[in-house]
């Protein structure tokens, strides 16, 4: 997950290894939506959480989880709008335009 401004971009990675290249990829299309100055800071979110097996059990699970981690993100930063990089079957409803 990447935030600029009030965008979050999220991308699902199968393998679970942020490139260098998909950070350039996300920054640059930030700076042509938000301008130059935008900045980009980003946040992985591993399932399950390593070393964390309660975790993984937990009633409601990944997807509890991931909303929370979510709504952190769109709190925190004034999210408005949120790109999703590819498919995602398990994103929670934010209420923000996708």
């Amino acid at each position: 997950m990447v935030t600029s401004a009030d965008i979050l971009w999220i991308e699902v990675l199968e393998d679970q290894l942020l490139r260098r290249e998909q950070l350039q990829l996300i920054t640059a299309m930030a700076r042509a939506v938000r301008g130059t100055s935008v900045k980009c800071a980003h946040q992985q979110f591993d399932w399950p959480p390593a070393r964390q097996s309660a975790l993984s059990n937990a009633k409601g699970g990944m997807s509890d989880m991931l909303m929370g981690f979510i709504q952190r993100l769109i709190t925190d930063r004034a999210t408005q709008q949120v790109v999703l990089m590819g498919p995602c079957d398990f994103l929670p409803d934010t209420g923000l335009p996708l």
